[in-house]
C-alpha cells in the first residue's frame, strides 16, 4: 500500500448539551486547524481557539493517540478509536476516520460494523457519505470546490449530547514529512493520564 501524505486547513464549530438540575445547559465554541496526515495511521491536528489562542494538539500513530491540553494542563494517552477525542469533543470520531475523509479513501466496513456504525453513500450533486449507530452519526461530503465537510454528532446515555462541524481545505503542504511530526510528549509539570502502549 502507497503512502499518502498531505495537509489540510478549516474552520469549525463545536456545541454541547447536558443535563443540569436547572435544565439543560448548552454551549459552542469557534475553533481553527490544521491537520497533517501519512496514511496508513499517522496524523497531527494543532487546535486554535477564539482569537487565536492555542487549544492544543493531537497525534496518533499505529501505537496510539496523544492529546496535549495546554489550558486544563493535561496530558492524555488513548487508544486510537472512535472515543479517542473524547476529552476534547463531545462526538465519537475515530482518528483513522478522519484520516480516510481527508484522503477521500473508503471506509473499513469491517472496521466500521466492529465500532458499531452502518454506512450509507449518496451521490445527489456532491459525494456524501453517512455513517450511523444507535447513539452517533458521522457525516461526509466533499464540494464541487474540493472543499471537505465534516459533521460528527453523538448522543450518550448520560443526556449529554454534542456535535462537531468542520470544513476543511487541502493546502500545498509547507510541512516537511519527518517523523517527529507524529511524536508527542508530556510538558513538565503536566499532569498525565492513561499510559503508552509503546514508544510512539
Amino acid at each position: 500500500m502507497q503512502s499518502e501524505f498531505g495537509q489540510w486547513r478549516g474552520s469549525g464549530k463545536v456545541t454541547r448539551s447536558s443535563k443540569t438540575n436547572d435544565g439543560v445547559r448548552k454551549e459552542s465554541w469557534s475553533i481553527s486547524l490544521e491537520v497533517v496526515s501519512r496514511t496508513p495511521g499517522y496524523g497531527r491536528i494543532e487546535i486554535t481557539g477564539t482569537m487565536g489562542v492555542y487549544g492544543g494538539t493531537i497525534a496518533w500513530t499505529p501505537q496510539g493517540t496523544r492529546l496535549l491540553l495546554p489550558t486544563m494542563r493535561k496530558f492524555l494517552f488513548s487508544e486510537t478509536s472512535p472515543t479517542a477525542f473524547k476529552s476534547v469533543l463531545p462526538v465519537e470520531l475515530s482518528p483513522l476516520w478522519l484520516e480516510k475523509i481527508v484522503f477521500r479513501n473508503e471506509f473499513n466496513s469491517d472496521e466500521m460494523k466492529r465500532a458499531g456504525f452502518e454506512c450509507l453513500k449518496q451521490s445527489t450533486g456532491e459525494l456524501s457519505e453517512v455513517c450511523h449507530s444507535e447513539r452517533a452519526r458521522v457525516e461526509r461530503r466533499y464540494g464541487s470546490d474540493g472543499r471537505i465537510y465534516i459533521v460528527a454528532s453523538s448522543q450518550r446515555s448520560d443526556g449529554e449530547a454534542g456535535t462537531l462541524e468542520l470544513e476543511l481545505s487541502e493546502v500545498r503542504s509547507k510541512v516537511q514529512e519527518r517523523d517527529a511530526l507524529w511524536i508527542l510528549e508530556p510538558p513538565p509539570g503536566f499532569k498525565v493520564l492513561g499510559r503508552p502502549k509503546s514508544s510512539l
